[in-house]
Formats: C-alpha cells, structure tokens, sequence
C-alpha cells in the first residue's frame, strides 16, 4: 500500500496492511542529518506541557522511536544533545537509550522510520524490556509507577 486506508489498521490502531507484503527499497535519510539543529523553543514547549501533567499527578516516561541505523549513525550528535536535554528534566522520565531502537535497514518497510513485521517484534521486545525495567526500578524504591 502507498496510503494508510481505513480497512489497514487493527483494533488497537496500529496500521497492520502493510506487514505481509514485500518490503521496498529506500535510501537511508542521511543526507538531511548534518543540518540538524536542537530546536530549544520547541523543547520548551514539550516541557511547559509534560510540567502541567506532573502538577496532575502524570508521569511522563519517554522511549525513543525506531530509526534505521545509518541515520542513526549521520545523526548521532544531534541525538545525543536531545537525550542529555529530556534526561535533565525532572518531570519526566527517560526509559530507553536510543541507540537500542537502531535497527538495521531489513527491519523497515518502506522509509528509514516505518517498521516491517520483523522490526516491529524487535521493537516491541525491547519496549516491554524498557517498560518492566522502569516499574522494577520504580516498585523497588516504593514508588508508585
């Protein structure tokens, strides 16, 4: 499928109609990476808002999105200074480091960023392992997760 369809996603709301057809060639996002810059204004923004969820009461826990690893790898600088900037943060949570969710390039669809069945089940993995790690730590020092 080139578009999202209505009759492609599931129950849940994950986009499913593409994970049992052939994957397509696509060049790795590299070229755009020496030109990215850590936007703070809008960094600003995203922590007003995750600091008004704290007042609430609301934890905010961040995992990093998948990316194929030669992006990854062109844009390690800029992802660096962005996970140093959330980690600082106090009112939120960081639970992933980003390098786990580079993955290699047969683990896309059809972009450096949509999964494939196979980058979707190593994603989810790790996922679950960052979460059950994160309420493991939380439970042992009487938090309340």
């Amino acid at each position: 499928p080139l578009a999202y369809t209505r009759d492609g996603f599931n129950e849940y709301g994950d986009y499913i109609k593409h994970l049992n057809v052939e994957d397509r060639h696509f060049e790795s996002a590299t070229s755009a990476t020496s030109s990215m810059v850590l936007q703070t204004q809008y960094l600003v923004r995203f922590f007003r808002l995750v600091e008004m969820f704290a007042k609430r009461g609301i934890r905010v826990l961040i995992s990093y999105p998948s990316l194929e690893e030669s992006f990854f790898a062109a844009s390690e600088a800029f992802i660096r200074e962005l996970d140093v900037a959330l980690r600082a943060h106090k009112a939120l949570t960081v639970i992933s480091s980003p390098e786990d969710y580079a993955f290699p390039s047969d683990c896309f669809y059809d972009t450096g960023y949509h999964l494939n069945a196979k980058g979707r089940e190593l994603r989810t993995a790790r996922l679950i392992r960052d979460l059950e790690r994160y309420f493991q730590d939380t439970a042992g020092r009487g938090g309340g997760g």
